[in-house]
């Protein structure tokens, strides 16, 4: 397994939802993430991008 390694004298972008990923109301507090998969053919970027307000998936 490949994994990457944080630099942690690397300065860090700050928390500006305090890690509280709950909104109030819709569109208040979007969050995203990227990564990517290895396949057989080559690889794939997934990419997420979801309003903290909406239902969870089931």
């Amino acid at each position: 397994m490949i994994t990457t390694s944080p630099d942690l004298t690397a300065p860090r972008p700050p928390d500006l939802v305090d890690r509280d990923f709950v909104a109030a109301a819709p569109n208040r507090s979007w969050v995203a993430d990227f990564t990517h998969v290895a396949t057989f053919s080559g690889v794939v970027y997934v990419a997420f991008v979801v309003d903290t307000e909406a239902d969870p998936l089931e």
